[in-house]
């Protein structure tokens, strides 16, 4: 299909900071060990395991959205909506991509924190997440801020979610 004629070579770019995503995530879970271990807190094996999911996947979205772009280079602001879809499969392919960038996180969080096991705080959280990043783009011009992104990224976090709740729907079936 033509939509993963750009869609797979995008996806390259994003796997090749998983490196530094494992080292973060790594250092994060050991932290977190050292300052259960000191509390006396029992430290929970499957929750240091989210939590390294989530620092690993933190490191990439950071290097993704900043540090993989120049600074200076691209400044600009598009508050039109669903402006980015555009008429060729490269244009879907991007708007797909903001999607698929906030899935884990729509998946991650409700595993590392019970209260965020909500609808809800799932949209506020992946909506703020993507206004800060956005915003961060235009501030240090190394990215293009738009609607579109913070719509795409919020519906890619509540997918998440969705896929979240469907996934311990079907472990309690079991």
């Amino acid at each position: 299909m033509e939509l993963f004629k750009y869609l797979l070579p995008d996806m390259k770019q994003p796997i090749s900071y998983i490196p530094q995503g494992i080292l973060t995530g790594v250092v994060a879970v050991m932290v977190m060990y050292l300052v259960w271990k000191r509390r006396k807190a029992e430290s929970d094996t499957k929750k240091l395991a989210v939590f390294f999911m989530l620092f690993l996947y933190g490191t990439v979205l950071a290097v993704q959205t900043f540090f993989s772009r120049t600074p200076g280079t691209r400044r600009s602001v598009e508050l039109g909506l669903l402006g980015t879809w555009g008429t060729t499969w490269q244009a879907h392919a991007y708007v797909i991509e903001n999607v698929i960038m906030f899935l884990p996180l729509g998946i991650l969080l409700p595993l590392a924190d019970r209260r965020l096991a909500q609808w809800k705080r799932i949209f506020l959280i992946s909506a703020g997440c993507s206004v800060m990043i956005e915003v961060l783009q235009y501030i240090t011009a190394r990215g293009y801020s738009q609607l579109d992104d913070v719509v795409t990224n919020t519906l890619g976090g509540c997918l998440g979610y969705i896929i979240y709740k469907t996934l311990i729907r079907l472990k309690r079936k079991k």
